[in-house]
């Protein structure tokens, strides 16, 4: 069994975007809603946060329940869904087929989706977080990942046609 790492913080934080200026900049999150089922499409889903999202004493009282959604209970998870599409400046839903999934690989076809659901956000965003140790190519991203070395990781891939 690998060594658990104790001294990452209990959740995921934004310390490292709030010490490098991003409460100024447009920050989206990413992650995949569907891709442990055993058929069908891999489905991810985007927010862009606000930017008191990035200001801990900003932000809702409800958003301290934001956790893994294994982890909340069904009607919570629906009501919070509802909460942050009407505090979000944006969210969308990317998707890859079963078709692209074959060809592709599931890794693969999850990282087209998390692109697509940054490309479809109505606004592009300057980073993007990634819940994982892959980030799709594309805008500068970091990535979270709390299983190896260091909770985040700068990515300096830019899609120069939004520069």
């Amino acid at each position: 069994m690998g060594k658990v790492r104790t001294d990452l913080p209990a959740r995921p934080g934004l310390d490292w975007e709030i010490q490098n200026g991003f409460p100024s900049r447009l920050v989206a999150g990413v992650d995949e809603v569907g891709r442990g089922c055993l058929a069908g499409p891999v489905v991810t889903a985007a927010v862009l946060l606000p930017p008191e999202a990035l200001h801990p004493a900003s932000r809702p009282e409800w958003m301290a329940l934001v956790t893994d959604s294994k982890l909340i209970a069904s009607e919570v998870r629906t009501e919070l869904a509802l909460k942050i599409r009407a505090w979000a400046l944006g969210w969308s839903i990317g998707e890859a087929s079963v078709e692209e999934i074959d060809t592709l690989n599931i890794h693969h076809a999850t990282l087209l989706a998390m692109g697509r659901a940054a490309d479809s956000l109505p606004r592009l965003p300057e980073h993007l977080l990634v819940d994982g140790k892959f980030a799709p190519s594309g805008l500068a991203r970091t990535r979270h990942d709390r299983g190896e070395g260091g909770s985040h990781q700068p990515f300096d891939r830019v899609r120069l046609h939004h520069c």
